[in-house]
């Protein structure tokens, strides 16, 4: 039987090597200004065989010596190259694309050559600029929430919880290299700044092997390169954000650069009606900035380097000073919060010989949250002095006295990884590709450093505490291989081999990754998948939303690794004329090794480790059934997306729930979004998104009753005096976790866009309504006592009614 097995294997091998003599064609694809098209592809019209263009723009296609060749290069959005030929050896072959304007122009072969991977979305750059959003800014990551599999959090908020995973289940990558926050505002807007991006791809299942560390997606963002030939700009300013973009060339046609910048300028509002309200320095304010800066080299025609850098910051700060002269009072309060990224990458891309292509990376990233409240107190009052007479001097029988006090606390926490990879990329020939390669990194935790501290005329109380610092490294190989089988069936196999060790414990894991792609016809497709995930840190928000104090934690031998395994199956179609594209999928995932806050913890202000704070061993199944109907050309375009899913977790032998089944806060049974965009004409365009989903689980109180609280005095505060009341509280009963649903969730947005060319570069004015219909869709509930009937009555709090908003941009 193994014999057999063997032969068999053997025998396919054989027939994609192929016995004639080969020679390869190979190089890279650009556009006019020198940016490498991802994805783009080459094909011989003879021989009816292609090549795709890999992450950097290269492509290798290997067909018989001496046969005649017609070549068809093509990209979505290129006029198509055709270029004729007999292949007598190895050749390298670099084009260059031009956009067209006309539709009709545009070619159609490069969509239907390109084998559509299982549970994978790419959104092109024209209909992400186009979607309308809350504060005017053009935003990716709320054009993938309009996708199937894909959920919004809170309201506004840009978090993603791709198949019933948690944000941080997700793996973001800027150039190769992990971010751990992606979001600006609390939320509500995300660390991408549009200008400098080229190309985006969310995968939610289907892994490529290279790909690990997270359970529910990974969303590759790759920067532009940079004009090489000239150059040019781009200024915008929104109701929130200021931005400016630069590129061009160093040396032309050798090296380029792009630069990027925003700026919020909330503060400069709220720090002038701050001091208008409180006085002249006094302040009070927020605000967030992102730079992006990226330098490409190249050297020869077989290695290109590239430098990319990217930091961005929030701040919530207030500096408020009180003078309360009718009570002789003093005081001031000084407090912030600052939160942020760092990463910096250095890429070498090397071409062995035309089959053979690798990079090597070498990179830094960083994610650091800060916090600091600093208070003081100053009174002044007058005490009875009882060494004096009162009948023989009056007048001094009342002195001065003053009392101060200070208090304060702070917090420090911290996530920094180093890591070096290499990837390689073997062409054998046209039906069989090999990628392998592998990475070292090295993890820093620093959980959280707290310390707190009040100081008054008889009290000097000072403590702090520090979590261990926790060091870990992991290593981790991989190969892949992309075989088809005859005309009709794809096959890409490979395995994801890792090793994690931290505080002298090593984990070993083996993730096999297998999808497949079966032609039922030439506008048909079949594909079925399974991939296995481990993700070797934990998150630990402090809120339901993404939030600036997110708690990022490693696995440990106490708090193992979180582990996935998904199964899915799609059936693709597109219809001859590429105008329409239907999709359907279904997923099973289930989830082991997951984490959740103890009732009542905070990791704030707390002696305990983190470790202490948290249920361990939970676990999650998810699955759905998503589709997905697009038209893609036309005046008139844009998709419609369904997704019918259930996701649940379980904390056996916990408090939480008892240790039964609950639903995910994010699960949602039903959501469907519309996107619709129109170019009315050239210059004018409209566009509109509709998003229904069923409302959010929640937890809420089904009982309540009184229940003794503190001994307070009369002044309401702990003291040792004698006791005059007592004092007592509402306590609630709940009969179970997510026990209840939120009203459905629905909003529509428009947008419109007005583009004109003026004599130095195109002016674009844009005008977006958010939630048109002001639907007051529930952000949280709240229980509150009415005075009148002193019964508790359950409120429903709305965040945004309809919001317009206005934009400027200018690109020269």
């Amino acid at each position: 039987m193994k014999k057999r097995i063997k032969f068999i294997l053997l025998s396919i091998l054989m027939a994609n090597l192929g016995l004639a003599q080969k020679s390869s064609i190979s190089g890279f694809i650009n556009n006019t200004e020198g940016e490498t098209l991802i994805g783009a592809v080459i094909y011989d019209q003879i021989s009816k065989k292609g090549a795709i263009t890999n992450n950097f723009g290269f492509y290798s296609l290997k067909l018989n010596t001496g046969d005649s060749i017609k070549l068809r290069v093509s990209y979505i959005g290129y006029a198509v190259i055709k270029k004729q030929f007999s292949l007598k050896s190895n050749k390298r072959l670099n084009f260059t694309l031009h956009t067209v304007t006309d539709i009709k122009t545009i070619d159609v072969i490069a969509e239907k050559f390109n084998r559509k991977e299982v549970s994978s979305l790419k959104i092109p750059a024209k209909y992400i600029s186009a979607v309308p959003s809350l504060t005017g800014e053009v935003d990716i990551m709320k054009a993938y929430q309009l996708m199937p599999g894909v959920a919004s959090g809170a309201e506004g908020s840009n978090a993603i919880y791709v198949r019933g995973g948690s944000p941080d289940q997700n793996l973001f990558l800027l150039d190769d290299v992990p971010l751990y926050n992606v979001s600006h505002l609390g939320g509500f807007v995300s660390v991408f700044d549009n200008s400098a991006i080229k190309e985006t791809s969310l995968i939610k299942g289907a892994f490529p092997a290279k790909y690990g560390g997270r359970l529910s997606s990974v969303v590759d963002i790759r920067m532009k390169d940079g004009n090489f030939k000239e150059y040019h700009g781009e200024f915008g300013i929104s109701p929130l954000i200021t931005k400016l973009f630069f590129e061009g060339p160093i040396v032309k046609d050798k090296s380029s650069f792009i630069f990027s910048a925003r700026r919020s300028y909330i503060d400069l509002f709220s720090n002038m009606l701050t001091r208008i309200q409180y006085g002249k320095g006094n302040t009070a304010g927020y605000r967030f900035y992102d730079i992006n800066l990226k330098l490409n080299q190249k050297i020869k025609d077989k290695d290109r380097l590239f430098f990319s850098f990217y930091t961005g910051d929030d701040k919530l700060s207030g500096n408020i000073n009180f003078n309360e002269s009718d009570i002789d009072m003093n005081s001031s309060v000084k407090a912030a919060t600052q939160w942020g990224n760092d990463l910096a990458s250095l890429r070498w891309n090397h071409v062995y010989s035309n089959n053979l292509f690798s990079n090597l990376t070498l990179a830094y990233t960083n994610y650091n949250f800060r916090s600091f409240f600093d208070a003081y107190v100053q009174q002044v009052y007058l005490v009875e002095d009882t060494t004096v007479n009162p009948l023989e001097n009056p007048e001094e029988l009342f002195k001065e006295d003053t009392t101060t006090a200070s208090f304060g606390n702070k917090y420090d926490l911290a996530v920094f990884d180093y890591t070096a990879k290499i990837d390689y990329n073997w062409y054998i020939n046209a039906k069989l590709e090999i990628n392998w390669g592998g990475a070292y990194i090295s993890h820093h935790y620093k959980p959280g450093e707290t310390s707190a501290y009040m100081k008054t005329d008889s009290v000097d109380i000072d403590y702090a505490h520090k979590d261990v610092i926790t060091n870990s490294a992991e290593i981790y190989f991989y190969a892949e291989s992309s075989l088809q089988i005859g005309k009709w069936l794809f096959f890409d196999i490979g395995a994801h081999y890792s090793l994690y060790l931290v505080d002298n414990e090593l984990f070993k894991s083996l993730q096999p990754r297998l999808s497949t792609r079966l032609k039922l016809s030439e506008n048909l497709k079949f594909g079925a998948s399974y991939s296995k995930m481990v993700q070797y840190l934990h998150l630990l928000p402090s809120i339901d939303m993404s939030s600036p104090s997110d708690f990022w934690v490693p696995a440990t031998g106490e708090v193992p690794p979180e582990e996935a395994d998904q199964f899915s199956i799609n059936l693709h179609y597109l219809t001859p004329d590429n105008k329409y594209e239907f999709t359907a999928e279904a997923y099973y995932k289930t989830m082991t090794e997951l984490i959740e806050m103890k009732q009542h913890q905070s990791f704030f202000g707390s002696m305990e480790s983190w470790a202490n704070k948290i249920e361990k061993g939970g676990i999650g199944i998810s699955k759905g059934l998503e589709f997905l109907a697009k038209k893609n050309n036309g005046k008139i375009t844009g998709w419609l997306a369904y997704t019918l899913s259930k996701t649940e977790r379980r904390f056996e032998n916990t408090p939480i729930n008892s240790g039964n089944w609950f639903p995910f806060k994010y699960d949602r049974r039903h959501d469907i979004s519309i996107f619709l965009n129109y170019d009315v004409t050239k210059n004018i365009n409209l566009s509109a998104t509709w998003v229904f989903t069923t409302g959010s689980s929640m937890t809420l109180a089904g009982e309540k009753f009184p229940a003794l609280d503190f001994y307070v005095d009369d002044f309401g505060s702990y003291s040792s005096k004698e006791i005059t009341e007592w004092e007592f509280r509402d306590a609630f009963i709940y009969s179970g976790k997510n026990n209840y649903r939120m009203p459905s969730y629905h909003r529509l947005d428009i947008a419109a866009k007005f583009t004109k060319k003026k004599k130095r570069g195109i002016r674009t004015w844009s005008f977006g309504i958010f939630n048109l219909y002001s639907r007051k869709n529930p952000y949280f509930y709240f229980y509150k006592k009415e005075k009148e009937t002193n019964k508790m009555q359950l409120y429903k709090f709305s965040l945004f009614p309809v919001i317009p908003s206005v934009g400027y941009n200018f690109k020269f």
